[in-house]
């Protein structure tokens, strides 16, 4: 079996592992699938550290494509669907792209951008859910490739682009994208993060994942939740009162949300919160974005002590966490460092400020973790200070 799915196979082969708008998928499905997706794009000739970019959304094949990334030693590129094609062939050049699987809402999209970038993809060209002409049908790629464990499984990871206000997006490589070795890497760091996404620790619990998974939270959410035996809920639009309904129906322990989600489940009517149970959740992260106190304050409220807020970035991944109780004592902040980052003010010489003094806002792994921009070792230079990185916030100390 996949080694990343393991643990749940054997324990719960039958019980949901993805639950998306289209069905529900078993950790003993998963796993078939997985290993097929494997065995199939090596038959197509990839190999160890090949890109394969997904253009796909809240849904359970994109969890297949990078667990299958995760196993094989391949570097995934979750694409954001709302590009255009333009955006998406500077991707498939940027990242030397030698696979896509795209779901068919987005084909045409895809069919332009490899059309300006006719050199990529070459090796597999897949699509789920429909017939094009240059593609492969994704069920069709699974069904003629055996569901065996994989010989000589290899650590994959992903590389997540991200834009700034202004030119192209930058591809992030950090500690998770590494290739090579052994793939239960990321089962262990899927483990050190579980304590403080407030994870159950036996594999129990539900996560709901809400927003897009080609962001890097939402990904990093969904794929240690499934890492430690969690199941996952994707809901591929953000909908408040449907979110309501399916943390309800799944029994949903763990949510992720931005502010703007949070504001718009508190902007539903008074019945319709009053109707929702809620009973089930035991744990509420939110990032990505300032959020207003009210927004703050009311959430706490109604879901009670359970929200907490992090701070940090595709590049150094969390940075701090607040709980409730520390919120209401010190509104505003973003928390303390988490235990494996160090986090320094400095002033534009380097020189570390004294509590309350507001300056640029630096961090640094205990673990040794890094990240780079790809392809662009100026921009990485430019977010580096003698060891340290930068997200290029501002801040301060209490």
């Amino acid at each position: 079996m996949a080694v990343l799915l393991d643990g749940p196979v054997a324990t719960s082969p039958d019980a949901s592992a993805v639950i998306d708008g289209r069905g529900s998928t078993t950790w003993r499905q998963l796993d078939e699938r997985v290993n097929r997706l494997v065995h199939a794009l090596r038959a197509r000739g990839l190999a160890l550290g090949d890109t394969v970019v997904a253009v796909l959304g809240n849904q359970s094949e994109l969890a297949e494509v990078s667990l299958a990334c995760l196993h094989a030693g391949w570097v995934l590129v979750p694409v954001n669907w709302h590009w255009v094609a333009d955006e998406v062939a500077y991707v498939l050049a940027d990242a030397d792209v030698a696979a896509v699987v795209v779901d068919r809402r987005w084909i045409e999209v895809v069919n332009a951008a490899l059309d300006a970038s006719p050199d990529r993809a070459r090796r597999a060209r897949v699509v789920v859910g429909a017939v094009e002409p240059g593609f492969e049908p994704y069920e069709a790629v699974l069904a003629g490739a055996p569901d065996r464990e994989p010989d000589d499984p290899e650590r994959g990871g992903p590389m997540f682009y991200t834009s700034g206000t202004t030119g192209r997006p930058k591809g992030v490589r950090s500690s998770i994208s590494s290739v090579g070795g052994t793939p239960e890497v990321f089962t262990l760091i899927a483990h050190s993060i579980r304590p403080m996404i407030e994870l159950p620790p036996d594999g129990g619990g539900m996560q709901a994942i809400c927003g897009p998974l080609y962001h890097s939270a939402q990904w990093m959410f969904a794929m240690t939740a499934l890492a430690c035996g969690t199941p996952v809920v994707l809901q591929h639009r953000f909908d408040a009162g449907e979110l309501l309904d399916l943390i309800d129906e799944h029994r949903v322990t763990n949510l992720h949300l931005v502010p703007t989600q949070m504001r718009r489940l508190l902007d539903l009517p008074a019945d319709r919160r009053t109707a929702f149970d809620g009973s089930s959740l035991r744990a509420i992260l939110h990032g990505a974005a300032p959020c207003p106190p009210d927004v703050k304050r009311r959430s706490i409220g109604w879901f009670g002590p359970i929200v907490t807020e992090y701070y940090g970035g595709t590049e150094g991944g969390f940075l701090a966490l607040l709980s409730s109780q520390e919120w209401l004592e010190r509104p505003g902040s973003v928390g303390r460092p988490v235990p494996m980052v160090e986090i320094a003010a400095m002033d534009p010489n380097g020189r570390p400020l004294a509590s309350g003094e507001e300056g640029d806002l630096y961090f640094r792994s205990r673990m040794g973790n890094d990240f780079e921009y790809h392809n662009a070792p100026e921009k990485t230079s430019s977010a580096h200070r003698s060891g340290w990185g930068t997200l290029g916030d501002i801040g301060y100390f209490d």
